[in-house]
């Protein structure tokens, strides 16, 4: 018991520390920033319970498919290999979305808007983690946002999206997010 307690405030430290992991936007330092949320998404991989069958009974690796530019590629790049409790990452690295059934996460940065809806549109209602940084990707049925404020990385969470995709994220990371309260993805009416 004391084991676990140990476990959980250690596990609470690190991501703290990582998700307020402050540095100066305007030093232009994007590898560390696509650095910190590589590790980030790792973490919260770590973290997250897919559905029976979801991952594939013989599988041993979580696919994590990442769209975006050659920084992001790089800094998911190393993380390659990384253990997910039994299983392991595999990066793919994507420029469209043709095959996104072989993903169990979904990592979007700097993808156009059409290229966007079109991703997230695909993959509704399916067990995959999806992980974007614009201000709108909630609001388009992502499910976690890398929000970048003050010079910060602050975790949001669709919980709603969450729920329609059949995975679990942890109540631990949970409570070191901000849950953001989506009322519709598609066009709003006043």
């Amino acid at each position: 018991m004391k084991k676990n307690v140990l476990i959980s405030v250690a596990f609470m430290l690190f991501f703290a520390v990582l998700a307020g992991v402050a540095y100066r936007a305007e030093s232009a330092d994007f590898a560390r920033e696509y650095m910190v949320k590589a590790a980030i998404s790792l973490n919260l991989a770590r973290f997250t319970e897919w559905p029976e069958g979801a991952l594939g009974a013989d599988n041993l690796n979580i696919n994590l498919c990442v769209f975006g530019n050659k920084n992001m590629q790089q800094a998911f790049a190393q993380m390659e290999k990384k253990p997910l409790g039994k299983r392991s990452l595999h990066v793919i690295q994507m420029h469209d979305p043709v095959h996104l059934d072989q993903c169990n996460m979904i990592y979007v940065s700097e993808l156009e808007e059409t290229a966007l809806i079109q991703v997230l549109s695909l993959i509704e209602g399916q067990p995959a983690l999806t992980i974007g940084e614009r201000d709108d990707f909630l609001e388009r049925g992502g499910l976690v946002n890398l929000a970048l404020e003050d010079g910060k990385i602050h975790i949001q969470v669709n919980l709603e999206a969450v729920t329609r995709s059949g995975i679990k994220i942890s109540s631990r990371v949970l409570a070191l997010t901000s849950i953001i309260n989506v009322k519709n993805t598609g066009n709003d009416e006043e």
